[in-house]
């Protein structure tokens, strides 16, 4: 699984109620989130939307943002210099077999369904809590064992509870999946201004979408079976011409990755981003900011310019800068230790989070624009990494 891991595994978008609660009540609401994900998530739901209006206003507003940066992302594929025509039409297709899972699985809103769902679990009033945890890690195991006599594959699959505070693209079902955890604020909201919304949850989007198209995702066909390019029994759908152009583009964001070494971490090594291991992450930060913006010039062309935000600080930012703001804003978390940082350069296949900001918007002109970075600056490099855009991009 894909995840997009905002900052933190589990980062605390709702600080203020969990700082309310105990460690040990905060750990107690995590393992009943994990394995009672879908009767939770119906809670969560009926308290996030308690009618059918506002499930669908969350659902026609975020669901329309997805479906713009999608379109976006096809308009990018079509100017690609380095994909031929008919690697052009096949990944195109990728994006249309593409599964949109937005806020929550349906079938949770039934009655019927979900008690179907969790006949197989009972507990007594005489259980303990160990009697309570142990039912239900029996019960989520035969759940994943079941799946092994399913027919067929339901692409529509969520994979996660709706409460999950993520989102994530699963290559084996070609599927992008945002839950009604991320479809909040610092995120999202449906009466926000388009450029904080297409800068935060249109970068999610692009950011899970392109995981279809980096390293890995390249290697899986549209309804998400295994497509290795190079495979001689296999029928890869990135022709030889369109894979040395994508792996020279991935070098480029490899070899860029690998310069950022973090302050106070000369004691440690190695010290360094290693470009390789986060190759998947970095390509999909990159293209995906790409597609957010592409798609928030695209709705404010239609729709029209926001005004300027009422507010002394806030109201002297373009909506350009805004969009940017709210793209860092993602990426915003508590400083970590350096032991912490350095594991995380060991291990994680994430950059770390100021690199996650410095590396994309080194490499995309719009920001330099919009902050009117001079050239050859830190922000304006003289040379940069053109992913899922053309090479002759500025």
């Amino acid at each position: 699984e894909e995840s997009f891991a905002l900052g933190r595994k589990r980062r605390a978008s709702f600080s203020s109620k969990r700082d309310a609660l105990s460690d040990t009540q905060a750990s107690c609401a995590q393992i009943a989130n994990d394995l009672m994900q879908f009767a939770n998530g119906r809670v969560f739901i009926d308290y996030l939307y308690p009618d059918d209006a506002s499930k669908k206003l969350i659902r026609d507003t975020a669901g329309g943002v997805i479906e713009n940066v999608i379109h976006s992302f096809q308009g990018m594929i079509d100017q690609l210099d380095w994909m031929t025509v008919d690697t052009k039409r096949k990944a195109y297709n990728k994006t249309m077999e593409i599964i949109k899972n937005v806020a929550f699985p349906d079938w949770i809103m039934n009655n019927t369904q979900l008690d179907a769902y969790y006949q197989d679990l009972t507990f007594n009033s005489t259980d303990n809590y160990f009697d309570m945890y142990s039912k239900l890690t029996v019960f989520n195991i035969r759940l994943q064992y079941k799946q092994l006599t399913f027919s067929q594959t339901d692409r529509t699959d969520f994979l996660g509870q709706p409460g999950t505070v993520n989102a994530w693209y699963q290559p084996e079902l070609n599927s992008i999946t945002f839950p009604a955890g991320i479809l909040q604020p610092p995120y999202f909201h449906p009466l926000w201004p388009a450029s904080i919304n297409y800068g935060g949850m249109g970068l999610v989007a692009g950011h899970e979408l392109t995981h279809g198209f980096d390293d890995e995702g390249v290697q899986w066909g549209p309804s998400g079976a295994i497509s290795f390019p190079s495979c001689d029994n296999c029928t890869g759908w990135m022709d030889a011409n369109s894979t040395a152009g994508f792996n020279s583009m991935a070098q480029c964001v490899i070899s860029e990755y690998n310069n950022f070494c973090p302050p106070n971490l000369s004691q440690y090594s190695p010290n360094c981003v290693n470009g390789v291991q986060t190759q998947g992450e970095n390509i999909a930060d990159n293209g995906g900011i790409h597609a957010a913006f592409r798609a928030y010039r695209t709705h404010i062309a239609l729709d029209g310019p926001d005004p300027l935000l009422p507010d002394r600080l806030f109201g002297q930012f373009t909506h350009d800068q805004l969009f940017f703001l709210s793209f860092a804003q993602v990426w915003c978390e508590k400083p970590r230790t350096n032991d912490k940082l350095y594991q995380q350069l060991m291990v994680d296949p994430h950059s770390p989070s100021m690199y996650r900001v410095f590396g994309t918007i080194q490499n995309y002109p719009a920001f330099q624009v919009a902050f009117n970075c001079p050239v050859n600056s830190r922000y304006t490099p003289s040379s940069h990494c053109n992913v899922w855009v053309p090479n002759k991009e500025p």
